[in-house]
């Protein structure tokens, strides 16, 4: 009987994945995209465990924190149905990862496993590189010469160190670092040469070799450009360097200069550049070498074709002879000085990244803090530390006996030095031997095609070379080690693999030597199509800005390229069958891959939305880019300066007031030169939107000034406004608003609570919010980087951007890139490049485009069912030559694709097979679209309940008498004058003699906090001693006297919460007082109105707790100590109304 073919693979790639899976031996797994990689190594977790290793014992190594988890969700999923499992439904189940004969002690320790990792202080660790170098660092603190309770910076916290430690070199007293600075402010402004110090400081090994000999690097840093000698004095290089060019018959170059002027137009241009460097002295042909260059070199830094017009030819027969050997002296020593001035404004920036790096790290020691960078390097120092810590290696290696990697191919080099410590005892050969466990091991699973992270360090030849490594070290001990190679494909159709088998056989220089997928989905339906690229001309605006409106008919190409992704999503969702899942295109079903963030994801996703499509929030995202963090930013503007019309008008149409052009063209238009903001107070009672949005407005101004920065946009962001948010912008809206708030937060505890402060913070800062990618999640169309999607798949996955982007200018080369580093930037004003700097640079390129080449395998290969391809060509922005499009377009024509058109006439391409197999069990992507049996009672609208009262304070209770402007300085001076005579009048009245000295003293030191000046404290203090001795109120201070009372109930159905200044109950009496700083009323006045409603609350409040005791109630003015009695009438008059409100 003959095998059927699905078999055949299907069995092959299960024998190859159970062994792998077998804890006998060391395994390093080569995985194709799809092939089951995270079963195998869940899968060898279990058999570690049945065969009798330790819980403690096995450290997996994860790339993500999404992956650990996925991966240990997995682990315990199994193991719980394990538990209550049949035997012969066990049996199936551990034959299933490659124990043909389960033993009866291997199926009861399957039985109790769930239940015995329950049971360990500590889980089973499944872990990031990161999360293990901090728990290694938690356990030896000392060892590593850090603080017991150091801390993972936050990015506030981050951007605040950073902040002062560019305060910190730039007021440097270093002489090395003065002249270095110095040197550096002549040609580049702040936030140039910012971005250049940042990107030097991510090569520590090279920094650390400038601080420990900045001679020998400067040294090495010119040797490198051959120029080793010139490094004390590179301006005497250059003068002799630009003087070398001076040829030593002048007569024969003036000759050809003076028959050039006859020329024409260029002719003559570059007779002017000869004659004038020749005629110059020195240090003006060192100054004007540029100019002279010129005359033979192009921008581009070639020889220009014609040195000589006919004409001058005619006239100088020689001439072109003569220029063209100037030119190439020119050229030699073009390169010679582009490494030299290279190499000389190098080093300074080398002086001061060092520099920002050194004050960086300690002031993050100081401070407790590391960053995730710190993690790997401080653990790595401490494990190869020499003497008094080779203890703290012995007892980690002790620890772990089985070590899992998974995604080796993006482990960096400094990652590697930690997992390799931990790995090289594995094959030490001393090993004792342990009858009730399995031989110690080393499990790593990767693929040299998917290696994507080479931006973070990660190097695909490392994966080959570790491999190597570990197999002779295994050879040598004598110990099993096997490579096992996963070809069988369980995620993607037979035409999408059949496309990326055809484009790896010609096109893919980066993926090494690919070996073909076997296909286990034969038989299931699936599709490749690309779309007829989209030429045109680029809209006017740079690529990565988008217009809220862009003209309909621009013909800008991206434009025209997102709207037929979405009209092809838009006639896919609901009507397209899915042939291999037995139903349509859901919107969940789609994801879409870009390359980068920026530009055309930006339009797309406009598109989508404004097409009503669901789309996921997006995977990464800086806050300040989000537009919700735009309008509260906007909104703290605003009230710090009411005035700025155009910020106003912002965010009066923004979720936070939810004004409409109408609205807002109203309170604009013809009002002269009134402000807005006076137009909005004019115009309250006209309209009830706008009344509503002045009254907010109004609110808020009085909390902005009353709270910090954290506390006004918590409470801006209470209750409604959260939810217009969101029904505007989305869910997805919601993470980026509570990372806001935590920001805020996180400021208050680095930084003065100021809103000023904040906002200036919140621009400089670059805080993200980051989403953990999942397969599963909401019916929603996705769209992310190629990079984020790294893990994911999908049925549907779409390419709309294929086409090849122009690259952006040659910023830093790494002359070293196997070794400790060498960065350097590009001199400017140079066309001809140094040649250890171009052969630097080709080789950058060459690594550039084999990493694109293994990203778009990842991106191919997310594909389960259908592929979509799409383009877009656009001068200077996008072009065909050697795009992804052009790759997949010849791969098609090869496999035979068919040409077809679309209900619009448009045309493409699709690669198709039929399904001849039954559907597929489809695995649940989210849990909103499993039908469920619901009770009756979930679609039964609730009743509507009834808001319970917020508590009331009395002291807010009405308008509050200005005392001279709502929101200006004397507002704000009177209420830190309160709060200081209140703290005053709550301690000193029980103190007597020398205490109260003392204690006013202290009193009056503390002002600062409020803040105040001294002379202001003392005349508060005045103020209160001439009310401690008033007679009228010495039972007030007496002992019978309590201060700051807290009260709370019911007054008229309203909750009261306040608290009473001070108050006195006696058998037959109360008494309450309230203090004031504010102005107090003239002879003959009533107390303001909002004084006797506070008052009347509290009073009401006393009668319930002291039925029949009379009450009086009061107001002390501190200025002039006046005591003014509310009119007992009144505020009876007060409490009748609010009991009955009609």
């Amino acid at each position: 009987m003959t095998t059927h073919p699905v078999n055949r693979v299907i069995r092959a790639a299960t024998e190859a994945q159970n062994r792998a899976a077998d804890p006998k031996r060391s395994i390093w797994v080569s995985a194709n995209a799809g092939t089951g990689k995270t079963r195998v190594l869940t899968s060898r977790i279990l058999r570690l465990l049945l065969d009798g290793a330790k819980v403690t014992d096995i450290l997996a190594v994860t790339y993500t924190r999404a992956a650990a988890s996925e991966m240990r969700n997995r682990l315990f999923e199994k193991l719980a149905r394990w538990t209550v499992m049949s035997g012969s439904a066990l049996e199936q189940e551990l034959n299933a990862i490659g124990i043909d004969r389960p033993s009866l002690e291997q199926r009861d320790r399957a039985r109790r496993l769930f239940a015995t990792l329950l049971d360990q202080p500590v889980g089973i660790r499944i872990e990031t590189v990161h999360a293990f170098a901090q728990s290694v660092l938690r356990r030896f603190p000392i060892e590593a010469g850090l603080q017991p309770w150091f801390e993972i910076a936050t990015n506030a916290q981050a951007a605040g160190i950073k902040k002062e430690t560019v305060a910190a070199v730039l007021h440097s007293r270093d002489a090395l670092v003065v002249d270095a600075l110095a040197e550096l402010a002549r040609h580049f402004g702040e936030r140039v040469l910012m971005d250049k110090i940042n990107k030097l400081i991510r090569y520590p090994q090279a920094l650390a070799a400038l601080r420990e000999n900045p001679a020998a690097f400067k040294r090495r840093l010119f040797d490198a450009f051959g120029a080793g000698d010139d490094a004390d004095d590179p301006d005497a290089a250059r003068i002799r360097l630009t003087g070398s060019a001076m040829p030593d018959d002048q007569a024969d170059l003036r000759r050809v200069a003076a028959a050039l002027t006859g020329g024409g137009t260029n002719d003559k241009k570059r007779a002017r550049k000869i004659l004038d460097w020749l005629d110059a002295d020195d240090d003006r042909r060192s100054a004007g070498w540029e100019d002279y260059c010129s005359a033979y070199i192009t921008g581009k830094g070639t020889i220009a074709d014609n040195l000589a017009s006919v004409a001058t030819l005619k006239d100088c027969p020689d001439a072109d002879e003569i220029l063209r050997r100037e030119a190439d002296k020119v050229r030699a020593i073009a390169q010679q000085l582009h490494g030299l001035d290279t190499a000389a404004l190098q080093y300074p920036l080398m002086v001061v990244a060092e520099a920002m790096a050194r004050e960086y790290g300690q002031a993050k020691t100081n401070a407790g803090l590391l960053e995730y960078d710190d993690l790997i390097d401080r653990t790595i120092m401490l494990l190869n530390a020499e003497g008094g810590v080779s203890w703290v290696r012995y007892k980690l290696d002790r620890g772990i006996n089985y070590l899992l990697i998974d995604e080796a191919q993006d482990t960096s080099p400094q990652q590697w030095k930690i997992l390799s410590s931990l790995a090289d005892e594995f094959f030490s050969g001393d090993e004792e031997a342990d009858d009730n466990a399995p031989p110690r091991s080393l499990f790593s699973v990767g693929d040299f095609k998917q290696s994507i992270y080479r931006f973070q360090g990660a190097d695909p030849e490392l994966f080959l070379e570790k491999e190597e490594n570990f197999s002779n070290r295994a050879s040598i001990a004598h110990k099993e080690f096997e490579r096992v190679d996963l070809n069988a494909s369980f995620r993607s159709a037979e035409p999408v693999l059949g496309l990326v088998d055809a484009i790896a056989a010609d096109d893919l220089k980066g993926i090494g030597d690919a070996t073909s997928h076997a296909i286990s989905r034969q038989g299931q339906g699936g599709f490749v199509e690309i779309l007829g690229h989209i030429k045109g001309d680029p809209a006017s605006k740079p690529d990565a800005f988008v217009s809220a409106r862009m003209d309909m008919d621009s013909g800008d190409p991206s434009l025209a390229l997102a709207r037929k992704i979405v009209a092809t999503i838009q006639s896919w969702i609901g009507s397209r069958w899915l042939p291999a899942r037995g139903r349509r295109v859901r919107a969940g079903d789609i994801l879409i891959l870009i390359r980068k963030r920026a530009g055309f994801k930006t339009i797309l996703d406009r598109e989508l939305r404004l097409a009503g499509l669901p789309v996921a929030g997006a995977d990464r995202i800086k806050l300040n880019d989000d537009i919700a963090i735009m309008d509260l930013l906007a909104l703290g503007r605003v009230m710090l300066l009411p005035d700025d019309d155009l910020t106003l008008a912002t965010v009066l149409k923004s979720p936070l007031f939810g004004l409409d052009e109408d609205h807002l063209f109203r309170l604009a238009h013809d009002r002269g030169k009134a402000s807005l903001f006076s137009r909005l107070s004019q115009m309250a009672g006209d309209d009830a939107m706008i009344g509503a949005a002045h009254d907010r407005f109004v609110q808020w101004l009085g909390l902005a000034e009353a709270l910090t920065p954290y506390a006004f946009f918590r409470r801006v962001l209470d209750g409604d406004v959260r939810k217009a948010f969101a029904h505007r912008l989305g869910n997805h809206v919601r993470d980026a608003l509570a990372e806001f708030l935590e920001v805020a937060r996180q400021h208050e505890s680095l930084f003065p609570a100021t809103m000023t402060g904040f906002l200036h913070f919140m621009e400089e800062s670059d805080a993200e919010v980051t989403r953990e990618s999942s397969n599963r999640g909401d019916d929603e169309i996705r769209i992310m980087t190629v990079h984020g999607a790294k893990g994911l798949e999908a049925p549907i996955v779409i390419l709309p951007d294929t086409l090849k982007a122009r690259t952006g200018q040659d910023s830093l080369i790494d002359l070293d890139p196997d070794g400790v580093g060498l960065p350097v930037f590009p001199a400017g004003n140079h066309p001809v490049r140094h040649p250890v700097f171009r052969a630097a640079l080709d080789d950058r390129r060459q690594r550039d485009a084999e990493e694109e080449d293994r990203l778009f395998y990842v991106a191919l290969t997310r594909a389960e069912d259908g592929l979509l391809v799409a383009g877009f060509e656009a001068r200077y922005q996008r072009s065909m030559a050697g795009s992804w499009y052009e790759k997949v377009s010849t791969a098609m024509n090869q496999l035979g694709a068919v040409s077809l058109k679309d209900d619009d006439g448009h045309p493409f391409r699709r690669l198709e097979n039929k399904q001849t197999a039954e559907p597929e069990d489809e695995k649940p992507r989210s849990a909103g679209v499993q039908p469920v049996d619901l009770p009756e009672w979930v679609n039964t609208m609730a009743a509507q309940e009834k808001t319970p009262p917020r508590p009331l304070s009395p002291s807010r209770f009405g308008a509050v008498p200005a005392v001279s402007s709502p929101v200006g300085q004397d507002r704000r001076d009177a209420m830190q004058r309160g709060s200081l005579a209140h703290r005053m009048l709550e301690i000193l009245p029980g103190l007597e003699g020398d205490a109260r000295r003392r204690a006013a003293e202290r009193l009056v030191a503390s002002a600062y906090s409020y803040p105040l000046d001294e002379d202001t404290a003392r005349a508060v203090l005045g103020e209160v001693e001439t009310l401690m001795e008033t007679p009228a109120l010495a039972p007030l201070f007496g002992e019978a006297g309590r201060a700051e009372v807290p009260v709370s109930g019911m007054v008229g159905g309203i909750v009261i919460s306040g608290v009473i200044d001070r108050l006195l109950v006696t058998d037959v009496k109360i008494t309450i007082v309230d203090f004031k700083t504010g102005t107090p009323p003239g002879p003959g006045q009533p107390l303001p109105e909002a004084y006797t409603r506070q008052l009347a609350l509290y009073s009401g409040l006393m009668q319930q707790i002291w039925p029949g005791r009379a009450v009086e109630a009061g107001v002390v003015f501190t200025e002039d100590a006046s005591i003014h009695w509310a009119d007992r009438a009144d505020m009876d008059t007060v409490l009748a109304g609010m009991a009955d409100p009609s």
